[in-house]
């Protein structure tokens, strides 16, 4: 087994019917834990490392620890890059072996933010590896990433991007405490306003948090 695509991982599941779950590892236990409970259910999994996951860990360690894993329990592993922001770090660590990748220019207006993804996605592609993006600008902090405003994706972008939307989306970690009107996803009011792409996905975003 090998550090792969998690486009390649999704399409199987998808065509397959069934789920591939992420998780955001921070530190030689919290991916050995998410490893483990995978292999237990023969499950490939997806392992997001932010920034701050490299510097700590350093990323030929989690790279030479993840291939080992893989090999250990025989399951299918995608090790992705989740928030990154600056090319050139994206671009080493896809040397490095990295095939999965998330670009954040959420913080940058639409038109640069698409131009920043179109950039990062033509030298992926080279290494068959997987783009994501992220579209509106979600209030909030993840590592050094700060964004105080938070305009969430609307339907007349989302046709011009295929995406996981997530209506009422913040950032994990709150600068303030936030106003906002809860209300529990309804397909009845999703679909209508979100209509599918040829290409996206039925998928369910969720996380949990701790209070400091």
């Amino acid at each position: 087994m090998y550090i792969i695509s998690s486009k390649n991982m999704l399409q199987k599941a998808q065509q397959q019917g069934y789920a591939v779950p992420a998780f955001n590892i921070h530190n030689l236990e919290t991916l050995q834990v998410v490893v483990e409970t995978a292999a237990q259910y023969r499950s490939p999994v997806i392992l997001a490392g932010t920034t701050g996951t490299y510097r700590y860990g350093g990323l030929e360690n989690i790279i030479m620890i993840v291939k080992a894993l893989a090999h250990e329990y025989q399951i299918p592993l995608a090790l992705h890059l989740d928030h990154h922001e600056d090319p050139a770090d994206i671009y080493h660590k896809i040397n490095a072996g990295i095939r999965s990748v998330m670009i954040d220019g959420s913080h940058f207006p639409f038109e640069e933010n698409v131009a920043l993804v179109k950039q990062i996605v033509e030298y992926s592609h080279r290494y068959d590896a997987s783009v994501e993006a992220e579209l509106g600008r979600l209030g909030g902090q993840e590592d050094d990433l700060i964004v105080e405003g938070k305009t969430l994706s609307t339907p007349l972008l989302r046709r011009r991007w295929s995406l996981l939307p997530v209506p009422g989306l913040i950032r994990w970690r709150w600068l303030s405490v936030p106003r906002m009107a809860c209300t529990s996803p309804n397909p009845s009011w999703i679909l209508p306003a979100w209509n599918r792409s040829a290409i996206a996905l039925k998928c369910r975003w969720c996380c949990t948090g701790l209070p400091a």
